[in-house]
C-alpha cells in the first residue's frame, strides 16, 4: 500500500445487491445505479446516491 502525501486517489462505496446499469445501445448515456459515494482525487462526486457536478478527473491517454 502506497501511502504518500500528494498522490491522488479514488475511493467508491458501492451497493453491490443493488448495482444496476441500466444503459442500452439506444439510451447509453444513462448512470449506472448503486453508488452510494464516489470521490475522485479526494473530491467527492457522487453523495448519496446523487451527482454533485463535480469533474475533478483527468483524461489519461494511452502512449502508442
Amino acid at each position: 500500500v502506497y501511502k504518500r502525501q500528494g498522490y491522488k486517489a479514488d475511493i467508491a462505496l458501492i451497493d453491490l445487491n443493488g448495482i444496476k446499469t441500466p444503459t442500452s445501445i439506444h439510451n447509453p448515456h444513462r448512470y449506472s445505479e448503486g453508488v452510494s459515494y464516489l470521490l475522485i482525487n479526494g473530491e467527492t462526486v457522487i453523495d448519496g446516491g446523487e451527482w454533485t457536478g463535480a469533474l475533478p478527473g483527468e483524461i489519461i491517454k494511452l502512449k502508442k
